[in-house]
């Protein structure tokens, strides 16, 4: 099996249907080609992972980089996989909420993981729950 995610800037313009219109296109291809992964777009750019058999996944990523609706700008790492990491996600858009809510639970899942049972105090549990609220802060914040 094999993993490609890479990075392209789009040609056109993408607005929220247009996005939905590709993952779906993209899921119902995908589905017949046994490939799995997940799709995001922000500021005209895509970030996607595709995994699955390597000869649909080399053929399917030879297709995107023709497609001229985007330019493929970085293949930000390939390689063999075990097994797959998104199997029931033909291609899933991602949000940016989806985005953010998954930095924050890993941060969460990591600190708590990291720290030893009763050892460290309420303070630092506190302190924790803080960092976090002032993370989710400034991803909040409208980009400039």
């Amino acid at each position: 099996m094999r993993g490609i995610i890479y990075v392209s800037k789009a040609s056109i313009e993408f607005d929220n249907p247009s996005l939905d219109e590709l993952a779906a296109r993209a899921a119902g291809r995908n589905a017949e080609l046994k490939v799995t992964g997940y799709l995001y777009f922000e500021k005209g750019r895509f970030i996607q992972y595709i995994e699955g058999e390597t000869q649909p996944v080399t053929e399917l990523m030879d297709r995107i980089e023709k497609d001229s609706r985007h330019a493929v700008i970085s293949r930000i790492h390939e390689d063999d996989v075990l097994s797959r990491r998104f199997p029931s996600w033909h291609m899933r858009r991602l949000t940016r909420g989806e985005i953010v809510a998954i930095k924050l639970e890993h941060i969460l899942s990591d600190y708590l993981v990291a720290m030893k049972p009763f050892a460290t105090g309420a303070d630092s549990v506190w302190r924790m729950v803080q960092r976090i609220a002032d993370m989710q802060s400034r991803l909040s914040k409208p980009a400039a």
